[in-house]
């Protein structure tokens, strides 16, 4: 590994600024994200890659113990710019190298969001977020798993400790079909409390069907009223054709959006990071279209700020990172997606958008004839 420039880390270093970048100059900056941990500590029913999680998380296998310690891994965190790192899992806060990791990165001047589950020991969450600077964590995304068995008192606590530091949150839950009738009861809840809310999709084969494409009509209008981003909204008409790409998350936007967002690389985030990285992140590569390597591309689930201005949403984002998170309602997202048409892109399945959009009109005009 290159020896870390001591001079200019910490001329790099000093240039951080005080305070917690707005969500908005947050995506604006490069976006990378880090499979962080192929392991989980969770039983979720709903998990496409039991298999994978277990395989991964074996003792013996180095890639999933020191993906967070790896020169190549470390080298690039000193040698590129300010960059924003959203660590994913599986669970990103159990695996052995994120304490280290995210001092590093910090460090150098870069911000560090996660995507966890928050089922970690509260003393080791509070030790933790302790020791990183509060002002260089983007946001935390906290997904309250259900169907895992997770309460909301047992979340509670951990949110608390999040929320004690003052760290832009937000709750987000996986619209299991069985579990809809206690999402409809917990987010209130959370927003109740100060936390935001999000809603977003199941994928893949849960109980004889395949979602999102077989969610019957109630169950997408159920999903539909209640998002509170329009980018999962696009979740269920398995997302935008981005730059002539079908993919659900917007590949471009999830890893990387440099060059004045105009190119777009594979996210692989069915990996254990990105890869490979010399090729790819702020080099020489191609950086050219590639078809996504995996058909159970957890991506989807990312939120999107701002591909190539396609889905505008980072002030909406802030103000759910704030507490604030009404949910768009039917026709609000019906909108946002037209308005995404309206610039030129289109939703993958088309089809489907049509039939649930003139579900809504139907409810709307039902609901004009009885007043």
């Amino acid at each position: 590994m290159r020896p870390l420039d001591v001079m200019s880390l910490s001329l790099r270093t000093t240039a951080l600024r005080a305070e917690r970048p707005t969500m908005r100059e947050l995506a604006a900056m490069p976006w990378i994200q880090l499979f962080a941990s192929p392991a989980c500590n969770l039983r979720c029913p709903y998990c496409s890659s039991p298999a994978n999680w277990r395989r991964m998380s074996q003792p013996d296998n180095i890639d999933a113990v020191d993906a967070l310690q790896k020169p190549e891994v470390l080298e690039l965190v000193e040698r590129i710019p300010p960059t924003s790192f959203y660590l994913s899992g599986g669970e990103p806060l159990i695996h052995p190298g994120v304490e280290a990791f995210v001092s590093r990165a910090i460090a150098c001047g870069h911000v560090v969001s996660f995507d966890t589950n928050l089922c970690v020991p509260v003393e080791r969450l509070a030790a933790l977020f302790d020791v990183w600077d509060p002002v260089r964590i983007g946001f935390v995304n906290v997904s309250h798993h259900i169907a895992a068995g997770i309460t909301f008192e047992y979340l509670a606590k951990r949110v608390d400790v999040v929320r004690e530091r003052r760290l832009p949150h937000f709750v987000k839950y996986i619209g299991a079909p069985e579990d809809f009738s206690q999402i409809d009861a917990l987010m209130p809840r959370w927003r109740d409390a100060g936390t935001g809310t999000a809603l977003t999709i199941l994928q893949g084969d849960w109980q004889g069907r395949r979602l999102p494409e077989e969610n019957t009509l109630d169950e997408v209008l159920f999903i539909l009223g209640r998002v509170t981003l329009g980018v999962h909204g696009l979740q269920l008409f398995n997302g935008i054709q981005s730059h002539g790409m079908p993919c659900r998350g917007g590949q471009d936007y999830i890893c990387y959006n440099m060059d004045g967002r105009m190119r777009v690389i594979p996210c692989c985030c069915a990996s254990a990071f990105p890869g490979p990285l010399h090729q790819t992140f702020f080099c020489t590569g191609s950086r050219t279209l590639l078809p996504c390597p995996t058909a159970t591309c957890r991506g989807d689930n990312m939120f999107i700020f701002d591909i190539n201005g396609v889905a505008e949403e980072a002030d909406r984002f802030e103000a759910i990172c704030a507490g604030r998170s009404e949910p768009l309602g039917l026709e609000g997202a019906i909108a946002f997606i037209r308005d995404i048409e309206g610039r030129g892109y289109e939703v993958t399945n088309k089809d489907k958008l049509e039939r649930v959009a003139a579900a809504v009109a139907g409810r709307r005009s039902v609901a004009t004839s009885a007043q």
